[in-house]
């Protein structure tokens, strides 16, 4: 392993046990000749609100955002309820005109990804170190407001994914759900997960307590299973195991729902899930697991694949059925 990575892993092993007497130690890293230490050390550093940097990072961004309230009249309130539109307020947003070396020393990196301009990489980077919960105490509005108002915004994406990485590094419970749905809503319009999405819902689902993943998987499952490729697909590897009796309950339900109601001409993607589910579903649900599997004749184009996947399926849960019996022994 070379010294730089050696260097950035120790640094990072920090993190377990940080406190501000670490803060002298990363703020001297914040100058390593090493990319990947002076990154760790400013990560950590914005995880400490009161570090220098913390404070540097949140006087940069205060220059960046502004938001004036709605005047609360009773027809703009009524608008609102009708159209669904949380939002009480306007974000205005101001972008960085140049990024100086203290921006780039203090973690913004110049460099942008493919797809986002330079302005609003740095932009998304310096809302990233400040924590949520500024904003909320700043402007006087609840996360859900903000975030309401940032979607409508030219630069809203940008906001919103820094607001995001903030929240994750925070885990701050409160911005976590609307920004949650922000993403799930955008991966539907999008109808796909693309870019850093599949981050940021992995960040996010981490952050949540195991109540709130199960109604953030129920509601997944409440989905049409008629879509090409719902969101459960995609959230199924993520979450934690056992699932709980009740989701593992829906899932079979829908399960069979997919295989009565959806035609595909290629091999359908709800198929990956048997597999994360045959180790997943807890022993409450073994039985509705291997109850008769029916597949519709003439509805999928390669029933086969079906056949041998819940083949599989059935012999893990009844080897695990088995193991258990075995083991109460």
């Amino acid at each position: 392993m070379e010294k730089a990575d050696f260097r950035a892993q120790a640094l990072a092993g920090l993190a377990t046990r940080l406190s501000p007497d670490d803060e002298p130690f990363l703020e001297a890293a914040l100058d390593d000749r090493s990319q990947a230490v002076r990154a760790e050390a400013a990560r950590l550093l914005a995880r400490l609100p009161t570090s220098a940097l913390a404070g540097r990072m949140r006087e940069r961004a205060d220059r960046l955002l502004g938001y004036t309230p709605h005047k609360r009249g009773l027809f703009r309130a009524v608008a609102q309820a009708f159209s669904g539109n949380a939002a009480r307020g306007d974000l205005a947003v101001i972008l960085p005109e140049t990024l100086d070396l203290s921006w780039q020393r203090d973690g913004i990196e110049p460099k942008p990804r493919a797809g986002i301009g330079e302005r609003a990489w740095w932009l998304l980077h310096a809302l990233a170190a400040v924590a949520p919960g500024h904003w909320s105490a700043r402007f006087a509005a609840s996360p859900t407001e903000l975030v309401a108002a940032a979607k409508g915004h030219e630069w809203g994406q940008a906001v919103l994914e820094g607001w995001t990485r903030a929240a994750i590094t925070a885990r701050d419970g409160a911005w976590v759900p609307p920004l949650w749905h922000y993403w799930v809503d955008l991966r539907a319009q999008q109808q796909g997960v693309q870019g850093p999405m599949p981050e940021l819902l992995r960040g996010l689902l981490d952050t949540m307590s195991r109540d709130r993943l199960v109604v953030v998987a129920l509601e997944s499952l409440g989905e049409s299973t008629r879509a090409e490729r719902p969101l459960w697909i995609d959230l199924a590897p993520l979450l934690p195991t056992p699932w709980d009796p009740a989701l593992g309950r829906r899932y079979l339900e829908a399960t069979r729902e997919r295989l009565r109601s959806f035609r595909t001409k290629y091999n359908d993607p709800w198929l990956s899930t048997l597999e994360i589910a045959a180790r997943a579903l807890p022993p409450e649900t073994f039985v509705q697991a291997r109850a008769d599997w029916q597949i519709p004749e003439g509805l999928h184009r390669s029933p086969h694949e079906w056949q041998r996947h819940l083949a599989r399926f059935t012999t893990t849960i009844a080897l695990r059925q088995q193991l258990m019996k075995e083991i109460a022994l």
